[in-house]
């Protein structure tokens, strides 16, 4: 591999005139990275010098012809095809310098310049390079070289527009105006790839200390280098937040691999890697690396406020909750609990439990309650209303059914006259009944026992009477005896009387080979008038 030329004397006496030959071809390495037109880059690392012309940043490319020139580096832009996107990898032409605009804002308009076929050099200022580049391409150029306007280095050129099909390439000021200065009947300008070594970088890393007491994180980090030569050295640079350096960290070789191994302290750094060969070419690049403290500190458990929830059932009821939990370090982390989210709990109180543990193994636990209760009624649907004849001058034993009654969760009590008389009075009587449920939830409804007296049973005998198939003279002499005792139930001897002669006419009817009332008929007869005279008192 040809040994890249250092600081090359500077070329006098010569101009920029007639055809040059400039080829153009491809070092392509790690770590690239544009920079606008007007603003500077500084270096990731102070061991590495971009674009001075004089050594190589990532990604860049090397003139070789003229020699005087010392083969210097061309850096990269971020847009357009690169140069190992061309056939051979590399651009070949003559240089032909845009002066107009010159001295601060070449390149900025449409070309009054004839670079049709050529390779424009266009001084940097005043727009950006996507526009002056666009320009050329616009006015037939097969390739532009930018040069600084300042002395400081720059990395390379930013921007984007994919309307932009020629390479660019980006030259120190000095560069530039050796460029300028070139005699062409004297130089040809050619260029070839640098031939740089392979740095092969770990992805960014997180490591953690695993004592409380340390400084620092103890760190072996692998970091392959490889060069056609054969042979290469790594050097790395810690940078701080601030890309100052730190601290420079020396590596071994260990079966062809470079380890870099020790201790980094606590803190967000920037490991800076350069690997060079025997010719001293080199590539760099850089990796993040977050050195932090062992982590002690439990993740926060988030749990709602205690729940209240209605029961649905005999089983109690399903609670629909949220449980968050983040740690410091991890971020959100998903907690366990005791009972998840849209579990079904019994009646009463249930603690929840939840816990979340980070990737240290840190643990922490937060609980709530969930608290379902009975708070509904049970629905109540009262018998219906019970009418009876009295049997007795007190009125009538009767006995009242319990209610329909239906809870969530269940009945535990449905009863319907608690505490009234085993012996209803004559006349109407309000019953109420009622449900209730273990929780003490309460419903009551109301129903009506009527007691029908001796006025209501006589009139009732008397239409059974007339319903008989009878004479009509039997039916007058029974229904008279009824209406006696009817219309004056005051004088109970004569009503008694009168009930009795019913009963006598009644049996006479029943008599027979033909009689008029059937012996069912009269049985039914003479149980209500005995009914209705043990009413009145007569027996």
């Amino acid at each position: 591999m040809k040994p890249f030329a250092r600081h090359a004397p500077p070329l006098r006496g010569r101009t920029l005139a007639g055809a040059l030959a400039l080829l153009v071809a491809i070092s392509a390495c790690s770590d690239r990275t544009a920079v606008g037109p007007d603003r500077h880059a500084s270096p990731r690392s102070p061991s590495a010098s971009l674009n001075d012309g004089t050594t190589p940043a990532d990604d860049e490319y090397q003139l070789t012809e003229p020699a005087s020139l010392g083969s210097p580096f061309l850096g990269p832009a971020a847009f357009g095809p690169r140069l190992q996107q061309l056939p051979g990898g590399a651009i070949t032409g003559q240089p032909a310098l845009v002066s107009s605009g010159l001295p601060s804002a070449a390149g900025c308009t449409s070309f009054t310049d004839d670079v049709a076929g050529k390779i424009a050099l266009i001084r940097r200022g005043t727009c950006a390079f996507t526009v002056k580049v666009k320009n050329a391409q616009d006015a037939g150029a097969i390739a532009v070289i930018i040069y600084d306007n300042v002395t400081e280095v720059l990395r390379g050129m930013a921007g984007t527009d994919e309307t932009i099909t020629i390479p660019a390439l980006f030259a120190s000021a000095a560069l530039g105006q050796q460029l300028i200065s070139t005699n062409p009947a004297a130089e040809t300008l050619s260029a070839v790839a640098g031939e740089f070594p392979t740095l092969n970088l770990p992805a960014d890393l997180t490591v953690t200390a695993t004592t409380a007491t340390a400084t620092g994180v103890a760190v072996r980090i692998s970091i392959g280098a490889t060069d056609n030569s054969g042979s290469a050295s790594v050097s790395c640079s810690l940078l701080d937040d601030t890309g100052k350096q730190n601290t420079v960290r020396s590596s071994t070789l260990t079966d062809g691999t470079f380890v870099l191994q020790d201790v980094i302290p606590f803190g967000s750094w920037t490991v800076r890697c350069t690997a060079s060969d025997a010719a001293q070419n080199t590539t760099s690049g850089s990796f993040a690396l977050v050195s932090r403290p062992m982590d002690t500190t439990p993740p926060t458990v988030m749990v709602p406020p205690d729940l209240t929830v209605e029961a649905t059932g005999p089983a109690g009821a399903a609670a629909s909750f949220a449980v968050t939990a983040t740690d410091d370090r991890d971020g959100p982390i998903a907690p366990t609990c005791t009972a998840p989210s849209g579990s079904t709990f019994p009646l009463g109180v249930t603690t929840v439990s939840c816990t979340a543990t980070d990737a240290a193994g840190n643990s922490a636990s937060a609980s709530f309650m969930v608290n379902v209760v009975d708070t509904q009624a049970p629905t109540i649907s009262a018998p219906t209303p019970i009418t009876v004849d009295a049997t007795s001058p007190a009125g009538a034993v009767v006995t009242v059914p319990a209610p329909n009654a239906t809870d969530v969760v269940g009945v535990a009590l449905a009863t319907c006259g608690s505490g009234a008389p085993s012996t209803f009075p004559i006349g109407t009587t309000n019953v109420t009944c009622t449900a209730s449920d273990a929780a003490g939830n309460v419903s009551t409804a109301t129903t009506t026992v009527t007691v029908r007296g001796a006025p209501e049973q006589i009139a009732n005998l008397i239409q059974a009477t007339t319903g008989l198939a009878l004479s009509p003279t039997q039916t007058a002499q029974l229904v008279s005896a009824l209406q006696t005792a009817l219309d004056d139930p005051r004088n109970l001897p004569r009503a008694c009387r009168a009930l009795d002669g019913y009963i006598a006419l009644v049996r006479l009817a029943s008599r027979g080979t033909q009689p008029a009332i059937s012996m069912d008929q009269a049985a039914k007869l003479i149980t209500d008038a005995t009914r209705i005279e043990a009413v009145l008192g007569c027996r």
